[in-house]
């Protein structure tokens, strides 16, 4: 039982720099950002209300790929919908992407 729980607290402690990175991925401005959000919304809906642009329309629930203005990315922020707005440029590098 011990083992399980040190490979378990070991493995936990190897993600808290991956955690971190993923967290400091803050959106640029006018630059591709992936976009979470609730499942049970339609995104395309989400994307008009707030004034973003979406790059890729591929259905890939629930993240998505768009380009937000500066005032559209604080109307995002402070939608319910959205989860996360993240940047893909880095989460892309961290991934091994070429986005």
């Amino acid at each position: 039982m011990g083992f399980v729980v040190n490979t378990a607290l070991a493995f936990c402690v190897l993600l808290i720099p991956l955690g971190g990175i993923v967290a400091a991925a803050a959106p640029v401005p006018d630059q591709p950002a992936l976009v979470i959000t609730s499942p049970w919304k339609k995104t395309e809906n989400l994307f008009e209300t707030v004034g973003a642009k979406e790059v890729l329309s591929a259905r890939a629930l629930p993240g998505r790929i768009a380009v937000f203005s500066k005032t559209a990315l604080q109307k995002a922020r402070s939608t319910p919908d959205v989860w996360l707005i993240l940047d893909s440029k880095r989460l892309s590098a961290l991934c091994g992407g070429l986005l």
